[in-house]
C-alpha cells in the first residue's frame, strides 16, 4: 500500500482533516505566512500572475495567503475527500475566489496535469513516504525552469520531543480503548505543552490526532540533507526556515566557486542541525552540540518508539529511556536546560511505569524541537 494512501484512510476512517490553522484573528494569519515564505525567497511578487500548484493543502486555510497575492492561476490537489469538501466551503464562504483558484480530488502520485507550475508547494506531505525520494522527484517535476518548490522535512533531532510524547501515548491507550474518549484525554494531558508554544495556530485536538495519534510508519524521517540529494542535479537551494544557512563567500566569486548552494547549505546543516533539538534554544549562544551521534542516537529512540507504539511494547519503555539518557549526556554540556527537560521527562516516565496517572513532567511541558523544517528549491 503506498503510504500516501493509508495516511488518507487513517483521516478517511475518523472524517478528519488534522491540520486546520486558527484562523479567527485573520491578519495574523496572514502574517505568519508571510514571514515565511520571506525565510523561503517567496515576497508577495513571487506569487502574483503566476502559475501555482500545491499538493495537500487540508483545509485551505494556509492557501488563502497565497491567493490573496493574485496568482493568474492556483491548483490545489488532495486525495482527502473531507479536505476537498473543506476548500468547497471555502468558495462558498468567498475566503477562495474562484476565478483564480481550483481544486482537484486525487492522490498526489496519481496527478499528471501535463503542464509546468511557476510555484509548486507540497507542505507536511513528504514524511513516511513508501520511496520519498520518488515522491519529492514527482512533486517536484512540476516546477517549470527557474520554478520554485517548497517542501517540508524533519530529522531525527526535530522529532525527539514528539517521539516522547507519542511513547506516552502508550500508557493512556491501556486506560481508555474507546477512540474519543482517547483523544479526549490527550488533549487534556497535553494542553500545557501545547499552551507553552509561542504563537502556537493549530487546533489542540488536530496536533494530538496528526502527532500521537496517527501511525508513523516505520521510515518517518525524511531531512534536509536527504531532500538536496534527490533534487541536486536540477534544483539548488534557495531559502530555509529556520534560516540557518551562512554564506560569506564575495557574490563575485561564486561563479568560480567549485562550492555549490547545496554543498553550502550541506555544510551549513552540519553545523547547526543539532539545534533542531529545541526550538527554545538561539544557537549563537551556546557550545556546539555534537551532530552525527546526537542525530544517530535520536534515530535508535525512534526506532524504539516504533516498536512501542506499533507492538504496544511497554516492556521496550525501559530500553528507550535508557537511549534518552544516552542523548542528555550528550548535551550536556552544549544544551543543558534540553538536559534538564529530558531528565524531567524521564522522572514523569517513571512515574507512569509505576502507576502513577499524577507524574509531574516538569520543564519537559515546555521543550519542542524545530518538528518540520521548510526548505525552498529553484529549478535550474
Amino acid at each position: 500500500m503506498k503510504i500516501e494512501k493509508a495516511y488518507l484512510d487513517f483521516y478517511g476512517q475518523h472524517g478528519i482533516i488534522p491540520v486546520r490553522q486558527d484562523t479567527s484573528n485573520l491578519p495574523l494569519h496572514m502574517a505568519r505566512r508571510s514571514s515565511l515564505y520571506r525565510l523561503l525567497g517567496l515576497q508577495p511578487f513571487a506569487f502574483k500572475n503566476r502559475r501555482v500548484l500545491e499538493f495537500g493543502p487540508g483545509t485551505g486555510d494556509n492557501a488563502m495567503y497565497v491567493a490573496s497575492c493574485l496568482p493568474d492561476s492556483y491548483i490545489l490537489v488532495d486525495g482527502n475527500p473531507a479536505s476537498i469538501q473543506a476548500i468547497a466551503d471555502k468558495f462558498e464562504r468567498g475566503l477562495l475566489p474562484r476565478n483564480r483558484v481550483e481544486c482537484h480530488q486525487s492522490e498526489i502520485l496519481d496527478y499528471a496535469p501535463g503542464t509546468h507550475f511557476d510555484v509548486v508547494l507540497c507542505e507536511g506531505v513528504l514524511g513516511g513516504q513508501h520511496d520519498t525520494e520518488a515522491f519529492l522527484a514527482h512533486v517536484a517535476s512540476f516546477a517549470a525552469p527557474g520554478g520554485i518548490v517548497v517542501i517540508t522535512t524533519q530529522s531525527p533531532t526535530s522529532l525527539l520531543a514528539e517521539v516522547c510524547r507519542r511513547v506516552l501515548k502508550m500508557f493512556f491507550s491501556v486506560r481508555f480503548q474507546d477512540h474519543h474518549r482517547l483523544l479526549e484525554e490527550l488533549v487534556v494531558f497535553f494542553a500545557p505543552d501545547l499552551h507553552s508554544l509561542p504563537g502556537m495556530s493549530r487546533l489542540h485536538e488536530d496536533w494530538v490526532l496528526d502527532n500521537i495519534i496517527c501511525p508513523w510508519p516505520e521510515r518517518f524521517v525524511f531531512t534536509i540533507p536527504e531532500a538536496i540529494a534527490t533534487l541536486d542535479t536540477e534544483f539548488d537551494v534557495l531559502g530555509m526556515s529556520p534560516s540557518f544557512v551562512q554564506d560569506w563567500r564575495w557574490y563575485k566569486s561564486i561563479p568560480q566557486d567549485a562550492n555549490s548552494w547545496n554543498t553550502i547549505a550541506l555544510s551549513e546543516y552540519e553545523r547547526w542541525a543539532g539545534y533542531f533539538l529545541d526550538y527554545r534554544i538561539h544557537p549563537a549562544l551556546l557550545g556546539q552540540p555534537p551532530g552525527a551521534a546526537l542525530e544517530s542516537a535520536c534515530l535508535n529512540a525512534l526506532q524504539i518508539q516504533h516498536k512501542i507504539w506499533h507492538e504496544g511494547g511497554l516492556e521496550l519503555v525501559p530500553e528507550f529511556a535508557a537511549i534518552l539518557r544516552t542523548i542528555r549526556e550528550l548535551i550536556a554540556d552544549a544544551m543543558p536546560g534540553t538536559a534538564k527537560s529530558i531528565a524531567d521527562f524521564l522522572s514523569g516516565l517513571d512515574a507512569f511505569l509505576n502507576g502513577s496517572v499524577q507524574a509531574d513532567f516538569g520543564t519537559f511541558r515546555s521543550w519542542f524541537g524545530r518538528g518540520q523544517q521548510y526548505v525552498s528549491f529553484v529549478r535550474r
